[in-house]
């Protein structure tokens, strides 16, 4: 009786250590790197930097493909960007948000990061005036994320935690502002 017990024991813990069930394999995501968001006519244009995957499924970190979406809200427009890419979107190594320099739309932002619990905390939040050229761009041949994150490493920046803390306080973020200047890329 305790050999049958023993087994049954066995095969229940054998059953349970099955891998990720119902989990996505990492070419079954895209790996967003980082995020541009624009307003236009009171819709959303969403570009993100999608890391371009070695094919043994390891981020190349020199590469990084542009996808944009669009919508009347932020879910529609990364629905409409996830339509456009290979894989399912996934956040969680995002490490730059780049925001119009006239965006006003903090509130549906900052509920739909909140509501993201794949995105860290610790994203680098830049503004520009033409977001799309910043999330282009290849300063120093290296990948705008990691551009942007490795220029704050050891400076202040602000993060989505102040961004989140300054809407939820309705003060106003100091949220340093990215420009193209002489084929590179300064904050001011």
């Amino acid at each position: 009786m305790k050999n049958m017990t023993a087994l049954i024991c066995l095969l229940a813990c054998a059953t349970m250590l099955t891998g990720c069930n119902g989990g996505k394999d990492l070419e079954g995501r895209d790996f967003v790197m980082a995020v541009g968001v624009e307003e236009e006519q009171n819709n959303f244009i969403l570009y993100t930097s999608v890391a371009k995957l070695s094919s043994k499924g390891e981020d190349t970190g020199t590469e990084e493909i542009l996808y944009e979406g669009r919508g009347y809200d932020i879910a529609s427009a990364f629905e409409d960007m996830n339509s456009k890419t290979a894989g399912e979107i996934y956040m969680g190594h995002t490490k730059a948000l780049v925001l119009d320099s006239g965006f006003t739309r903090y509130g549906e932002l900052m509920d739909y990061i909140k509501d993201n619990v794949e995105m860290g905390r610790d994203v680098v939040v830049v503004k520009s005036d033409n977001v799309k050229e910043i999330m282009s761009a290849k300063p120093n041949d290296m990948t705008i994320s990691s551009y942007i994150y490795k220029f704050f490493e050891d400076k202040d920046k602000t993060d989505i935690d102040d961004l989140i803390d300054s809407y939820n306080y309705g003060s106003a973020p100091d949220i340093p502002k990215a420009q193209i200047k002489n084929e590179s890329i300064e904050f001011i």
